[in-house]
């Protein structure tokens, strides 16, 4: 992998580990709406998509959460039930730092910006392990369409050849070697770091 000069990790199964039925639960706690309730207004009409997607600020997201679930809450408590489905995984933060010794090592993730906001306070870590942070919304399009990883090279002024992506869904992986980028598929912390250290980066 030379030339390399940039490695970008995938957020969630990647970085960190992601639960879905915890931030159901608590939404559905903090609205008293089923959780099914709660996947259908916000996941199965295609909502969180269109906040992924770049179709809302956060602002926006925010009042639209509160509208679509009848949420009461402040928009600060919002990113941090949206953040709940993150869990940090040591053994993936551990690579990134070795990495960071040799190459900028930042994340690129399918995101909205209402947990962009949280991750200061929800998810401290991955602020001081990753820079840059790159969130799918910003450039109004998500992994794997060639136009997130087009702009995601422009914006960092470098060739897609340089950019490594390492992310758990392989449709992902494959749109990213399509691009033109080079990508490892996210499995296991163990096999992720057996193959970066045959390819010299750690």
């Amino acid at each position: 992998m030379a030339g390399l000069c940039y490695v970008l990790f995938d957020l969630g199964d990647v970085v960190c580990h992601f639960v879905h039925a915890r931030r159901l639960a608590a939404l559905a706690a903090a609205t008293h709406l089923h959780m099914e309730d709660v996947q259908q207004r916000l996941w199965d009409s295609g909502f969180s998509a269109a906040c992924d997607a770049g179709t809302y600020t956060a602002a926006a997201m925010y009042t639209q959460m509160s509208q679509r679930l009848g949420l009461s809450c402040t928009r600060q408590e919002a990113g941090r039930l949206w953040a709940l489905a993150f869990e940090p995984d040591v053994d993936v933060l551990a690579i990134a730092t070795d990495v960071r010794r040799h190459l900028p090592t930042g994340l690129l993730t399918n995101n909205p910006p209402l947990l962009h906001e949280a991750l200061p306070h929800c998810l401290p870590e991955i602020e001081r392990h990753f820079d840059p942070i790159i969130f799918s919304y910003q450039h109004g399009a998500c992994k794997p369409s060639p136009l997130l990883y087009s702009a995601v090279a422009r914006c960092l002024g470098v060739a897609p050849t340089q950019l490594l992506l390492i992310d758990d869904a392989l449709r992902n992986v494959q749109g990213a070697q399509a691009a033109g980028w080079q990508a490892i598929h996210f499995t296991h912390p163990g096999v992720l770091r057996e193959a970066l250290s045959h390819s010299g980066i750690v």
